[in-house]
Formats: structure tokens, sequence, C-alpha cells
């Protein structure tokens, strides 16, 4: 528990930016015609960024992207959502609602190329899993909504 307690509090500091990001490596897209230069390799830097940036939201996410909703009343069935770039406006509850409805992130895997974060209130039911994969950049690659 006290293992839990640690990592949600270093989330919070690099959530809101006490960590050092000196060291972040920027590389760019070779086919990068926007001119968006990738915010970080460093997951922990990079989903900072993407988290609060609607333009680097839709630059560094595969589209189509999938969204998998799932229902507790029809367990174990899903339904499917197809997001194109110009419906991508994610985690707009976080930024203007945060006051209200108290969400927070948590980093819950990160590797060499993958990476998995949840969108959650922690009480009430709010509960969305995203799916990063690294190429040149990170990249959303998927969203699973498990909200009750």
């Amino acid at each position: 528990m006290k293992l839990i307690n640690i990592i949600v509090v270093l989330l919070l500091f690099i959530y809101n930016g006490y960590a050092d990001d000196s060291n972040t490596e920027t590389t760019f897209n070779a086919d990068n015609k926007s001119g968006i230069a990738c915010p970080s390799t460093d997951f922990t830097k990079f989903i900072q960024i993407f988290i609060h940036d609607i333009t680097i939201q839709k630059k560094f996410t595969k589209f189509p992207l999938k969204k998998l909703i799932f229902d507790h009343n029809e367990w174990p069935e899903s339904k499917e959502v197809i997001i194109s770039s110009d419906q991508i406006n994610l985690f707009a509850q976080l930024r203007e609602d945060n006051e209200k409805n108290k969400l927070f992130i948590r980093l819950d895997k990160v590797t060499y190329n993958t990476a998995e974060i949840t969108l959650t209130d922690g009480d009430s039911g709010y509960l969305v899993y995203y799916f990063f994969e690294k190429d040149d950049c990170w990249y959303l690659i998927g969203i699973e909504d498990w909200s009750t």
C-alpha cells in the first residue's frame, strides 16, 4: 500500500509539471508534414504534454482510433466506436471539469515501447484506459471505457 501511495504522489508531481524537463529528447517524425516535434520519447514527459494539447493529441494518435465501450449489464459484450481526427478531444473532462469530477491519471504500465494509463475518479465508476505504443514517438493506439 505504501508503494501505491508513493507512486500516486510521484505521478501527481509529474502531472503538475514538477518533474525536471531539461533532458527531454526531441525527435521529428520523418513524414511529419505539419512540422510538429515529438514532445518527448520519455513517456512520463510525453503524457504531460499530450494530455493538455489537442494539436499534439491529433498528431500523436493513430487513426482511425478504436474505442471499446464495455456495458457491465451485457458483459462480456462491448461496443466499438471509431474516432476520427476531427472528433478527438481527449482528456476534456480532466482539463475542464477536474474540480467537480476529481479525475486523476494513473500510470499503469510503461515498457520501452508500450504504455498504459487510466483516467479515473476512483469513486463513481469513471474508468477509461488509454494504450500507447512507441515508434518514432509515443502514439495513442486504443481506448477502453469501463465506466459504470
